[in-house]
């Protein structure tokens, strides 16, 4: 008899692992899916949008309006939907709310025929989509280490879907023309928010929020000098993700070799993610952040020199040891700053800086600086942001070493 039970709790409990490993595979594979498709409107916006608001009419400095004023308003977004979801303790909600919004605000977008009511409606669509990255990526953190696989292992294939999306909808794009870039953009977001619905939802503590505890982490010397630094390089990012696609039309590229671009770009970044996810522990975060900036600065003096676009796809090239590396390592170092229970609410403040305040200088000054002086004279101003993050971070490694 004794045996016989001993036989049946064994069976059991093979069944329950096997459940248990087919469950998180499978929900492996949804946050991959959920993933891709976030990034499938990334690519949108960032490749797109600009090329949308070009065909409007508009000129470089109405466009460089929306992309400042957009971002700063992702400040208030980030902090409020990041805070939001540490004090409810879910993410999935807050994402399938902002994702909502999204395509609510984008068929509003589509129908408008003004500047004054497109910088109106902009601004409500960057207020739920400016929160979107963030947020997944809080959700990835925290389902990696419940999961027991890699961030990067997952956050992989948000670059797969970017460099999809960036050359698939070029094609699109080109057929159909740019005026239908707004009903592309919401068949991407309808496509991740039905594929949210399948996730898990996901709380990294469930120790209590203490807005206190909070301030005191965000008003450090270390956490300051980290986000300023964070600034600047990521300014320099923007203006090249602002501008990019204009400055290739204006050498005379088409919308689809304004994809092939970034499919370069995104291409590029996975086989550096996975060479990070296996060997980029063992990497100081420091050293290897004043190296992706110093490949940002050399990145934009390459295309400040360029005048052929097809060369502008050749600089592509360099996303994957500048972006590639920075995004990965940046977020490992922010882990370092901000405990668990605070991950959505950490997460949300790296994006101020890294899409709010940046968006809001790469766009405000990016634009004046394009029609006042041209494209050579603001990529050289991105390159030098570049290079003096990467000294900064170069300096902080080694005082911390002292």
């Amino acid at each position: 008899m004794n045996s016989s039970k001993e036989t049946t709790n064994i069976v059991n409990s093979v069944n329950h692992s096997t459940e248990t490993t087919t469950g998180s595979a499978l929900e492996i594979v949804r946050l991959k899916a959920f993933t891709f498709a976030v990034y499938l409107t990334t690519a949108v916006y960032v490749s797109y949008f600009p090329l949308y608001f070009e065909h409007l009419g508009y000129s470089k400095s109405e466009i460089g309006l929306l992309y400042a004023f957009g971002p700063f308003i992702g400040i208030a977004a980030n902090l409020f939907w990041g805070v939001l979801s540490d004090r409810l303790r879910t993410i999935k909600a807050i994402l399938l709310i902002v994702l909502g919004g999204q395509f609510a605000s984008a068929l509003i977008v589509q129908n408008v025929h003004t500047f004054a009511s497109l910088f109106v409606t902009m601004l409500a669509f960057n207020f739920f989509y400016m929160s979107i990255n963030p947020l997944n990526d809080s959700q990835l953190l925290i389902a990696s280490k419940q999961l027991k696989r890699s961030y990067v292992s997952i956050r992989v294939w948000g670059s797969i879907g970017f460099s999809f999306s960036a050359v698939f909808v070029g094609w699109i794009l080109s057929y159909l023309g740019a005026g239908r870039t707004l009903l592309v953009a919401m068949c991407t977001i309808g496509l991740t928010f039905l594929i949210g619905l399948t996730l898990r939802d996901r709380t990294a503590s469930k120790q209590k929020f203490s807005a206190k505890e909070l301030i005191a982490i965000i008003r450090s010397r270390q956490f300051l000098w980290f986000m300023l630094l964070i600034l600047l390089v990521s300014t320099s990012h923007r203006i090249n993700e602002t501008f990019l696609g204009i400055y290739m039309a204006e050498l005379g590229a088409d919308s689809s070799l304004v994809g092939l671009a970034w499919m370069v770009s995104a291409l590029s970044e996975i086989p550096v993610l996975f060479l990070l996810g296996k060997y980029g522990n063992r990497l100081k975060e420091l050293p290897l952040l004043a190296f992706a900036s110093a490949a940002y600065a050399v990145r934009f003096c390459l295309v400040a020199i360029s005048h052929d676009p097809v060369a502008l796809v050749a600089t592509q090239l360099l996303h994957s040891i500048s972006l590639g590396i920075y995004m990965v390592t940046a977020i490992r170092y922010l882990q370092q700053l901000i405990p668990d229970k605070y991950r959505a609410s950490g997460q949300a403040l790296y994006a101020v800086v890294w899409t709010g305040l940046a968006g809001f200088i790469s766009g405000s000054a990016g634009g004046n600086i394009y029609d006042s002086f041209g494209a050579k004279t603001l990529y050289f101003t991105s390159a030098s942001l570049a290079a003096l993050a990467s000294i900064g971070f170069l300096v902080t490694h080694l005082r911390k070493k002292m």
